[in-house]
């Protein structure tokens, strides 16, 4: 073997060693942040978020299964997209638990005019005339 061939084959089994290295150090899975994704769409689910705030948990259902069919090809952006997904997720969870709040007070709201004209009635009637029920 001569001098030259000797260094082809050294650099060549460095590339080949360098390849292989490579090949296991590239994450197969998806990003951890696909599974954080799927977790906030189904506790926002859970939540009442698909009644409740249907297009921000459907838009967000769309990013995470882009996000899924972009793992092979563009680990990067499927990524953002599964981090966005989960932004969206936690918004459609937010923006229902204000839905419910907001009906909520003003139950507590309409329950409290109730009371006050309940009240008025009460104080308009004159003294010794007993409330008939």
């Amino acid at each position: 073997m001569t001098h030259s061939s000797a260094r082809r084959l050294r650099a060549a089994s460095l590339i080949a060693g360098l390849l292989i290295l490579a090949a296991c150090a590239t994450p197969s899975g998806p990003p951890a942040s696909v599974a954080a994704a799927q977790v906030a769409i189904d506790a926002a689910r859970s939540d009442g978020a698909e009644a409740l705030s249907g297009p921000e948990l459907s838009r967000a259902r769309a990013k995470l299964e882009r996000a899924r069919q972009l793992v092979p090809s563009d680990r990067l952006r499927a990524h953002r997209l599964a981090e966005e997904a989960a932004a969206d997720a936690e918004l459609a969870r937010a923006r229902s638990a204000q839905q419910r709040s907001q009906r909520a007070l003003a139950e507590v709201q309409q329950s409290m005019q109730a009371l006050r004209d309940e009240l008025q009635r009460s104080a308009a009637r004159p003294p010794g005339i007993a409330a008939s029920r």
